[in-house]
């Protein structure tokens, strides 16, 4: 559960503030083995710069958004370069 600031997306279980250029996150299963990954939806207030990340969990999504932390996410995927969608 989380609370709109401000400044972003604040968690309720904890201190975490996501940024404010994250539109959506939540947990999906990719379709080629089923395995459940955490993914993060980014704006960045540009089209060109929109972006859908994942991680393997929101545990280690949160460490990467630390100040501390040089952990990347498995994959980006950034949204310009995509022509088309499919299932």
């Amino acid at each position: 559960m989380s609370l709109k600031t401000p400044k972003g997306f604040k968690s309720l279980d904890d201190n975490f503030v996501m940024p404010q250029d994250i539109k959506k996150v939540g947990y999906m299963k990719k379709l080629k083995r089923l395995k459940k990954k955490y993914f993060v939806l980014r704006d960045n207030f540009d089209p060109n710069l929109g972006s859908l990340s994942y991680y393997d969990t929101e545990k280690k999504f949160k460490n990467s958004s630390s100040n501390w932390s040089n952990s990347q996410p498995k994959r980006v995927i950034y949204l310009k370069d995509c022509f088309s969608i499919n299932r």
